[in-house]
């Protein structure tokens, strides 16, 4: 009967805690299949984990079909943490008051840069944007960085609220509903800190002048691809990323969030390009935000 009962406890608590950290969406709202259709711009992008193109597929329903998105997701989603309701508040407002802009476009080089970042920093166990210890090119406009396990809708909307100390910019929330953005690469790696599990990379381009056919075929992707021979991604395929397999709009730049109390944390970085062609000088800025006492704790032991 004891161990019913705990059972039932640890239960009820886990489901309360994942409601409050993942938004469950009202039923009641549904988008259209043409909305939806044109949010799914990841859909046929094999080069792509199913969660990355998860994610670019909720943010832009986010972009697209911003007041919808208010409704389904964010009116009554509520965390116990630092300026989350005032800013989930203001969140709501701007989506409310927002015009539909541009669906992002999934690019595969964009991507293999989103992909490198969060596999090899998840595999040093890193914390950061730097690159010291892997491989990766820092070749975007703006990064979000996001440790921890979330859904797709989890991870979206929690960085589009923005809460936490040292996140009053709304850095994460400016990048991600920027209308010059155009072009994004999402990565999802494991991470050594068990308590972390995940790194997820999101990287963003307003236009393709980083561009220089750079290909990386992570593990996660290796492995899918020794099961289903048939979905060979385009990295390991032989091919080269080319600006010709994503549109090209008449128009794509910036991004931070923390959390105190659980092991997710959030922080960008911001590349901003000289207007002068000549010029390849860049001004970066980076905001670190404070992680949860269990990551703080590990990463101080190292």
């Amino acid at each position: 009967m004891k161990r019913v009962l705990l059972f039932t406890l640890l239960s009820t608590f886990f489901l309360s805690y994942a409601a409050a950290q993942y938004p469950a969406g009202d039923d009641s709202v549904e988008f259209t299949e043409e909305e939806k259709a044109k949010a799914n711009t990841a859909k046929d992008c094999a080069y792509m984990l199913p969660i990355e193109r998860e994610v670019v597929y909720v943010l832009n329903l986010a972009r697209t079909s911003p007041k919808k998105f208010a409704e389904k997701y964010i009116r009554d989603f509520k965390r116990n943490r630092y300026m989350f309701a005032e800013r989930c508040d203001s969140l709501y407002r701007q989506l409310k008051h927002m015009e539909p802009i541009n669906a992002l476009l999934p690019e595969p080089e964009l991507t293999a840069h989103a992909q490198c970042f969060a596999e090899q920093s998840g595999k040093i166990g890193a914390y950061s944007h730097s690159r010291e210890g892997t491989t990766c090119l820092k070749r975007f406009n703006a990064e979000c960085v996001v440790w921890g396990d979330q859904t797709a809708v989890g991870y979206v909307c929690n960085l589009l609220v923005d809460y936490g100390k040292g996140n009053e910019a709304l850095g994460h929330r400016r990048a991600m509903l920027n209308k010059d953005n155009i072009y994004i690469g999402v990565g999802q790696g494991d991470h050594k800190d068990a308590k972390t599990k995940k790194a997820v990379v999101l990287n963003f381009w307003k236009n393709l002048r980083r561009k220089n056919n750079y290909t990386y075929m992570p593990q996660s992707l290796k492995d899918l691809a020794s099961q289903n021979p048939n979905a060979v991604p385009l990295a390991d395929s032989g091919k080269k990323p080319d600006a010709t397999q994503a549109p090209k709009p008449n128009g794509a730049q910036n991004a931070s969030n923390d959390d105190p109390e659980d092991f997710t944390e959030m922080i960008t970085e911001e590349i901003i390009e000289e207007t002068t062609e000549e010029t390849t000088e860049e001004t970066i800025t980076e905001e670190t935000t404070e992680t949860t006492e269990e990551t703080t704790e590990v990463a101080n032991e190292k």
